[in-house]
């Protein structure tokens, strides 16, 4: 389990067993190569990083070109990015993909992309593709190192972005996914030679990533809670056990008690005490801040195209809109587009980066990202948000898209003006809108220590491919109430919320006997039940939350949903003790809910059309 915890901090993006690079790529123009950076305090640190170089036939000194750096996400390698290497590569861009510290053939070992390790060790290859005599061997398909000269064909610019002149400033733009779109964000704090970035799911707070808390927040747009949240089991889990076979798959003895080569086992301890608690440590949480793009954000001035996807649950629209508005703050070209995608793949017809398409929305946006900043192209760079309304797409249309390009909604704001619904906690199980409806109730819950097995063998079987399971809402650890059938649709676009009163005669003993492990916890969802009775949890998202005070309302806010319910369907709410996605208290709570008061229901923010 301590890999588990250590592979959720990563952050991120595996989809397959990652394996060993030990030969030449046969694209035409790669070459794979290695090149020898110094991170840590005072640089005193060196490591290998494991890559390749994609370079257009026709680059040289008299004819330079555009470089871009591509970046996988965790339990990865270099290789995993070569669907995107390559597709910038045919469009005249020279292009080095690597492996992160501590995955693949790179040596050391992650610190979830802090500027001082990631971060620096990124900004070394910036160095080599300036120009500078970095340490870099060319690699035959025997294994065999041949040094490689400094580099001489790519594009200089005359200053950086503070208005230095620099002999090694490369036009440089970077992509990357997940982990790898999280240290693209580390470098531009503090390597103002970028020029372009699209970091593609990346975090605001690893925190709010992988311990959330839905309430007790100072403001609905906040991503960090003044109470602890709830370890997110579910990523730990699958993620740890993908770690391990991974690092079993590179013959690397896995190290106790990380059981993954990844990790750095200083980190450990305070990691896994975070995994059996249930909350962050101490130590953990400063390993948090240290990778939080909301600590050095605002030192971020690089034109950034940012993208997410609406069913993340991993990093979520939340974490995008904390990222976007952080960037316009600091005056920074930004952009933002949610694809109708998850952590792990986009949907059919859109958001692919195994095997793009400049057709795809968000491909061809990208593509027009770079060529404007990076090849001085006069192309529009588009809109400033773009969203998928995926209730739109034509499932019918055989060109999959055409039909999700028709879907995407484009405007010049992320704040959209929507109008509140509300529908209140009423008798049997119902919600109503018309407050003279309401009628009074009482519903109880169990909540108590989430899982850890659980939360493991459902990750096993779930393999981290597509949405993770639901949790059954089971009698006595979850409470329901739904409309009647909607008469209308109801079009949702933003942060719901949900208000609640609890009455948990234990809470107090328990948080004066444990502290935070003893406060309540649980988990707020949205349902669409449709005309047959089936239950879709609207765009995979819960908001789990961690309780201090019982004696006060519990105001949950969920992450932003882009969701349609269909004239016919239902709108449930649940609230459950138990979730197999997340550790709870340590302690068992009964809670009970008398509905029956405006003060307590559902919140969604709406939209026409």
């Amino acid at each position: 389990m301590t890999g588990a915890t250590t592979a959720l901090l990563l952050g991120l993006l595996p989809a397959a067993t990652a394996t060993s690079n030990t030969t030449t790529d046969d694209t035409a123009g790669m070459q794979r190569m290695h090149w020898v950076v110094n991170v840590g305090p005072g640089r005193a640190t060196q490591c290998t990083i494991d890559g390749a170089m994609y370079v257009p036939a026709d680059a040289s000194p008299s004819h330079p070109v555009p470089a871009i750096i591509v970046a996988h996400g965790f339990g990865l390698n270099y290789t995993f990015s070569e669907g995107m290497a390559e597709y910038f590569y045919q469009h005249d861009y020279a292009v080095l993909v690597y492996s992160h510290l501590g995955s693949g053939d790179s040596t050391c070992g992650t610190n979830f992309a802090d500027p001082q390790w990631d971060g620096a060790a990124a900004s070394q290859l910036i160095d080599y593709l300036g120009g500078d005599p970095v340490t870099a061997s060319s690699i035959d398909s025997s294994g065999n190192a041949t040094p490689a000269p400094p580099r001489t064909d790519i594009v200089h610019d005359a200053v950086d972005h503070d208005g230095i002149a620099r002999r090694d400033d490369p036009r440089v733009g970077m992509f990357g996914e997940s982990l790898g779109a999280g240290v693209q964000l580390s470098v531009a704090s503090f390597d103002h030679r970028l020029d372009a970035l699209v970091p593609s799911g990346s975090w605001n707070t690893i925190q709010y990533s992988i311990a959330p808390n839905d309430a007790d927040l100072a403001s609905d747009s906040d991503t960090v809670s003044k109470t602890p949240g709830t370890f997110k089991e579910s990523w730990a889990s699958a993620f740890g056990l993908l770690s391990f076979l991974n690092s079993v798959g590179n013959q690397q003895v896995p190290s106790l008690p990380c059981l993954i080569k990844t990790a750095v086992p200083a980190m450990c301890q305070d990691l896994f005490d975070s995994a059996v608690q249930g909350y962050l440590t101490p130590g953990a949480q400063q390993i948090a801040d240290n990778s939080a793009i909301g600590t050095y954000g605002s030192k971020i001035i690089t034109p950034s195209l940012l993208l997410y996807g609406e069913q993340d649950d991993l990093m979520t629209l939340k974490d995008g809109i904390a990222d976007y508005r952080q960037l316009k703050a600091n005056g920074t070209p930004v952009k933002m587009i949610w694809n109708g995608g998850d952590h792990l793949s986009g949907l059919d017809g859109d958001a692919s980066f195994t095997a793009p398409d400049q057709r795809m929305y968000e491909i061809g946006q990208i593509t027009d990202w770079f060529d404007h900043y990076l090849k001085d192209s006069s192309v529009d760079t588009g809109p400033s948000f773009a969203y998928v309304k995926q209730w739109a797409i034509d499932k019918n249309n055989p060109d999959k898209i055409a039909a999700v390009n028709a879907a995407y909604q484009a405007g010049d704001t992320i704040d959209l003006p929507t109008v509140k619904h509300e529908w209140y906690l009423s008798a049997g199980g119902t919600l109503v809108d018309d407050p003279k409806a309401l009628a009074p109730d009482i519903q109880a819950f169990v909540s108590g220590w989430g899982d850890i097995a659980a939360a493991a063998v459902a990750s096993v079987v779930w393999q981290g491919h597509g949405p993770y399971p639901d949790t059954p809402n089971l009698g006595g650890i979850a409470t329901q109430w739904q409309t009647p059938a909607l008469t209308a649709p109801v079009t949702v676009v933003g942060e719901p919320t949900v208000d609640v009163n609890l009455i948990s005669p234990s809470a107090a003993g328990n948080i004066a006997a444990d502290g935070v492990a003893g406060m309540d916890t649980g988990v707020a969802k949205i349902y669409d039940i449709d005309a047959h009775g089936n239950a879709t949890l609207v765009n995979q998202q819960t908001a789990p939350f961690r309780v201090s005070d019982v004696t006060k309302p519990v105001h949950i806010v969920f992450s932003p949903l882009t969701w349609q319910f269909k004239a016919g369907d239902k709108i449930q709410i649940v609230i459950s003790g138990f979730d197999l996605k997340y550790a709870g208290s340590k302690d068992v709570n009964t809670n009970v809910i008398i509905s029956g008061s405006t003060l307590q229901g559902l919140t969604l923010p709406t939209i026409s059309g």
